[in-house]
């Protein structure tokens, strides 16, 4: 965890068209780069509010449809389009998650004994 000011991401007055030309250009904190999502979320939020669905960019809806496409597939809404809050990731399903946690805790009672 950083330091930094929390962003309000819901501030659609945002300078999203200079975010995305700095997230271009690479000079972004770390901080900046995690809230890519979000701000793309709510670049999608501000054309569709304030000109309908057609004034959103197309590189937008593109990339809103490919994340909602892999949740619609099962994978978790926060790694299809992850937020600045949002927990890293296992590399193992739940399922796996739990069989090795039951794994660890036998091993270590095995140890143990």
């Amino acid at each position: 965890m950083n330091n930094e000011p929390k962003a309000n991401l819901a501030d659609l007055s945002f300078d999203f068209e200079g975010y995305f030309e700095r997230h271009k250009s690479g000079s972004m904190s770390d901080a900046e780069v995690e809230e890519f999502d979000a701000r793309m979320i709510g670049m999608f939020c501000r054309d569709v509010f304030q000109g309908g669905p057609g004034a959103v960019k197309p590189w937008v809806a593109h990339a809103m449809a490919n994340g909602m496409i892999k949740v619609l597939a099962g994978e978790d809404w926060d790694c299809a389009l992850p937020m600045p809050w949002s927990p890293d990731f296992s590399p193992f399903s739940r399922a796996e998650q739990r069989a090795l946690k039951v794994y660890c805790n036998i091993t270590n009672a095995l140890t143990v004994n």
